[in-house]
């Protein structure tokens, strides 16, 4: 066998065996059935789109999109931390000054680390030269 015919039988054995699919491990998974997993609790909240919780007041802030009734519905939790078994409140953002006409909506929210506040960022769906005087940081005592 010539010295080309040897590179390339040694390039393609090389190549063969450094496949990824020889590197790759089979792994089975397990069936997991729900009752192994009693920490796991449900809370329902119909369009939402982000979520903030506070461990220190038990609270859950949830924000919703679409035409739900209320832009942030807040939960609240138990001793043991599971959903309380209360409706959420309702959490109306305020709509003022010539803005009041258009349509707010929360984008994201977050609790303070220790005191009692919760954060709502909004946005509004108005013409570009009325909106730059929208406030978008709203800050809620809870």
């Amino acid at each position: 066998m010539n010295y080309p015919g040897k590179l390339l039988g040694t390039a393609i054995v090389v190549l063969w065996l450094a496949a990824p699919a020889k590197a790759q491990k089979i792994v089975t998974l397990q069936d997991i059935h729900e009752e192994s997993f009693p920490f796991i609790a449900e809370l329902v909240a119909p369009g939402a789109s982000e979520m903030a919780l506070s461990e220190t007041i038990r609270l859950i802030a949830v924000t919703h999109r679409g035409e739900h009734a209320s832009q942030v519905s807040i939960y609240s939790l138990d001793e043991t931390g599971a959903p309380a078994a209360t409706e959420p409140m309702a959490l109306e953002l305020p709509r003022r000054g010539p803005l009041a006409a258009h349509t707010t909506y929360a984008l994201g929210v977050t609790f303070h680390p220790t005191l009692p506040l919760l954060y709502v960022w909004q946005d509004v769906n108005a013409p570009q030269d009325q909106a730059e005087t929208f406030e978008h940081l709203l800050i809620f005592r809870v």
